[in-house]
């Protein structure tokens, strides 16, 4: 919440300082309506790059919670940062690559991460649980070594996933299936590893 708070008093102080440069800005962005064969292949770069994230937050998730029926929020990574990650690029492409220029989409692609993505609140649950228990490297791996049939099961999930056929570079929903797998793995052995049980936070 203090995050979001930071991020809103800043976008609307510098907005009010450059609210004229930002507009500059946007006129000769409309004079471009068409885009570019650049700008093309920058969004479907950032789409595919959004898909990863996506794909590893909600594998991340999915295997530390123990919750299969996990899913970032629709808003998470959605049109409207892709958006601003555009404006920004624009910014830079024309020239007005400063703080004022892009303050509004810097601001917008930071608050939509921050509440709809909600990577945040797996570290910060991490964190808690490794406040009041032994999340050394020592104890990890001893842990580990005492679940080694798990383990091996969760490597050869890793090992059978990438192994196998990639996703189409413009299949993103498949992007973000491959990497939900590989991530769902990472979730599981930090589960493993640090004994996370996510009811006891409660």
């Amino acid at each position: 919440m203090k995050s979001l708070l930071l991020l809103s008093t800043l976008a609307i102080a510098s907005t009010v300082s450059g609210k004229f440069s930002f507009a500059t800005l946007l006129t000769k962005q409309k004079l471009q309506d068409q885009p570019s064969e650049a700008d093309l292949a920058f969004e479907a770069k950032v789409k595919s790059n959004f898909a990863i994230m996506k794909g590893l937050i909600d594998g991340y998730y999915e295997g530390m919670y123990k919750n299969a029926s996990y899913t970032t929020q629709k808003e998470c990574l959605a049109d409207d940062s892709v958006s601003s990650m555009l404006i920004i690029k624009k910014s830079y492409d024309l020239g007005n690559f400063n703080l004022t220029n892009v303050v509004v989409p810097v601001h917008q692609l930071a608050y939509n991460f921050i509440k709809f993505c909600e990577f945040d609140d797996a570290l910060y649950d991490m964190y808690m649980w490794c406040s009041k228990n032994d999340c050394s490297l020592a104890t990890s791996g001893n842990t580990l070594l005492k679940k080694i049939f798990q383990v091996t099961t969760v490597a050869n999930d890793v090992a059978q996933n990438l192994n196998g056929p990639k996703p189409d570079v413009n299949d993103y929903a498949a992007i973000t299936e491959f990497w939900r797998k590989f991530a769902l793995s990472i979730g599981k052995l930090s589960r493993y590893a640090t004994g996370f049980d996510y009811n006891q936070l409660k």
